[in-house]
């Protein structure tokens, strides 16, 4: 049976108008764990750009355009606050609001969060019974915390038929990963019978300082799952779901730097079956009129397209934008564009390689 892909997906517009691409089928394969993104500091006035209302009042919206009717989960875990919006905590205010338009979310959480946090979740799960998402990091295993998870459903009132556990191991690859991530599953289904288990973690490297052209970085991540998967599978046990962050890790959004002063370098993520390509190019925005905007993103595309693992394992709907870009039938665009193309490139690709785990 294909293996279902939950990955942590940061609702921005380049991440949405990618989800917004994705066929049925891809949707049917897929169930985001959208991530409401955390509020913008404005540098002039030292202060946040907008109010937390304000902010949040069109992401319902905005993720309804993107998934329809597709359940998902949502995530509040990022925002700088849990203020009440119309006295409801944000998490229950924003997925009231998907509701009524029509989008099912879940909530999703870790064993870390506030009682107002846990609250919000008790109450959704009493009107739409929908249980919730509990991601658990590395600290919080149950091999490294035996409590933790426990403890939670405790908070929370759910069982483990109502909740989808997603373990993390991050950035961390290798052999000892690998025996202690089986461990790990082993752990968490011998708690009871979770509606479902899901394994993953990695993102796109820190390629920063890296230089023109095509730089490979190996999917470690990747790797890392599909060797546990076969482990556990030779052993005749139940085999995980994946995950991972898409192209881009939350976290490593730094919002106290002024954008003003920051030097962008037009580029592409660019994911294969076991290879991320970075394709690298001149700066698109820089100090001293020395940037060439979105043109220069036509330079590493068309190293690209020359490169052996372009268009592999599968052609998805990135490479017609990459080759309109290249014949000028469609204009590069900005780094919003060029996560949204990249987004929907990882996607497709993983879609068909979870297809095809035995």
């Amino acid at each position: 049976m294909p293996k279902h892909y939950r990955p942590l997906t940061l609702a921005r517009a380049g991440e949405l108008a990618a989800v917004n691409h994705l066929a049925a089928t891809t949707h049917a394969a897929v169930t985001p764990i959208f991530q409401a993104p955390p509020r913008d500091w404005d540098f002039e006035t030292s202060k946040f750009s907008k109010t937390l209302q304000a902010h949040l009042s069109q992401l319902p919206t905005k993720l309804f355009n993107a998934r329809g009717a597709h359940p998902a989960y949502l995530d509040t875990g990022l925002l700088d606050t849990e203020s009440p919006i119309h006295g409801l905590h944000p998490l229950e205010h924003l997925i009231r609001e998907a509701q009524a338009l029509g989008l099912p979310l879940a909530p999703a959480t870790a064993p870390d969060r506030s009682a107002d946090y846990d609250a919000a979740i008790r109450n959704l799960h009493s009107d739409y019974s929908r249980g919730a998402a509990v991601i658990l990091d590395e600290t919080q295993w149950v091999t490294v915390d035996p409590s933790a998870l426990p403890d939670t459903l405790a908070r929370l009132k759910l069982s483990a038929p109502d909740v989808d556990v997603v373990i993390d191991y991050g950035s961390s690859d290798g052999r000892l990963t690998e025996a202690a991530a089986v461990a790990e599953v082993l752990a968490v289904n011998a708690l009871g019978d979770f509606r479902s288990v899901t394994l993953g973690g990695g993102s796109f490297p820190d390629l920063q300082g890296v230089a023109r052209g095509i730089t490979t970085h190996p999917r470690t991540d990747w790797t890392t799952w599909r060797n546990v998967i076969a482990r556990l599978s030779a052993d005749g046990h139940r085999v995980p779901d994946y995950f991972d962050r898409l192209i881009l890790r939350a976290e490593s959004i730094e919002l106290r730097i002024d954008p003003r002063f920051i030097s962008i370098s037009a580029a592409l993520r660019y994911t294969t079956e076991n290879d991320w390509l970075f394709a690298k190019g001149e700066l698109f925005k820089g100090q001293a009129g020395k940037s060439k905007g979105g043109a220069a993103l036509k330079s590493p595309l068309a190293t690209l397209i020359k490169h052996p693992e372009y268009a592999t394992p599968i052609r998805t709907q990135a490479e017609d934008w990459i080759e309109d870009v290249l014949s000028g039938a469609a204009t590069p665009g900005n780094p919003g564009k060029w996560r949204e193309w990249g987004t929907v490139r990882h996607v497709e690709v993983m879609e068909h390689l979870l297809a095809r785990i035995p």
